[in-house]
């Protein structure tokens, strides 16, 4: 059996690149798979990692990899930085096509940080009134989206704002019931 590519640095930088980006693109796959979590968390989690490939990004310009473990161990002279910045600048265009829409939906739903002259007139006033009570910036802070509309910027309070939300918390349930409904379902 020809195990000659043992000796090629090149061959053998690959393979510790691709350990160390399987493991970060492993980790958003399985945090994507949590329990529990609307669509909003779900793209804060893509977002995360979206900023991470950056980070590398940047850093393998600089030739710098401390944060590819299995990468770092190899001779930093046998590691073709440019390759590997090629590589991480196609994974991020690769996340932010596959995710474009969800990043207009998620602009939709900042509350605190949208200006309320940029949104649809039926929106305004409550925009506004939500943007300038502390009670409810404390409270959006501290419960998801459906605890937050569900108990402190209620439909009675703030029709057409709630309804808004519901319709984007709805994109896709969330995936502890989706993951669920698909047990249930097998088990039959």
């Amino acid at each position: 059996m020809d195990v000659s590519f043992l000796d090629d640095d090149q061959w053998l930088n690959d393979l510790a690149f691709l350990v160390d980006i399987t493991k970060y693109l492993t980790d958003l796959n399985l945090t994507l798979q949590g329990r529990k979590q609307f669509v909003d968390n779900l793209y804060e989690h893509v977002k995360a990692s979206i900023n991470k490939l950056q980070l590398f990004h940047q850093q393998f310009i600089l030739k710098k990899v401390v944060h590819f473990s299995t990468l770092s161990s190899r001779k930093s002279e046998t590691v073709n930085h440019d390759k590997y910045c090629t590589l991480i600048n196609s994974l991020i265009d690769g996340f932010k096509l596959r995710f474009s829409d969800f990043s207009d939906k998620f602009d939709e739903m900042e509350l605190f940080g949208t200006d309320s002259t940029n949104v649809p007139g039926m929106f305004q006033l409550e925009l506004i009134e939500i943007q300038n009570s502390s009670e409810r910036k404390r409270t959006f802070a501290e419960h998801d989206l459906l605890t937050f509309y569900g108990q402190y910027a209620t439909s009675d309070l703030f029709p057409f704002l709630s309804k808004h939300a519901l319709r984007f918390l709805s994109l896709f349930g969330n995936t502890y019931c989706c993951e669920q409904l698909f047990l249930n379902e097998n088990k039959c």
